[in-house]
């Protein structure tokens, strides 16, 4: 099992090609919030922070499994693009 107290920091951030360099990853600089720890993938909601229960081997595996599961895309107040769960798309 991978630990995972602290995944948004030490990790490794896949960004969108029209993220700015530098920041964290917090949904506030376009980065899409899946971060890669060790060698698996982990799909986190920008706005509560949970993180999905399954790990992914493929960035793009996470991907497809957000879209499946009903996670939106949606700008935040800075206009950048942001992964949301399930339960937080509901609010």
């Amino acid at each position: 099992m991978i630990e995972r107290a602290n995944t948004m920091r030490g990790s490794i951030n896949i960004c969108c090609p029209f993220s700015p360099p530098g920041g964290e990853n917090y949904g506030d600089g376009g980065r899409i919030m899946i971060d890669k720890v060790g060698d698996v993938y982990i799909l986190t909601c920008a706005i509560c922070g949970e993180e999905e229960d399954e790990d992914f081997g493929y960035f793009y595996d996470a991907v497809e499994y957000k879209s499946k599961m009903g996670w939106k895309n949606q700008r935040n107040s800075a206009g950048h693009w942001e992964d949301v769960c399930t339960e937080c798309a509901k609010s």
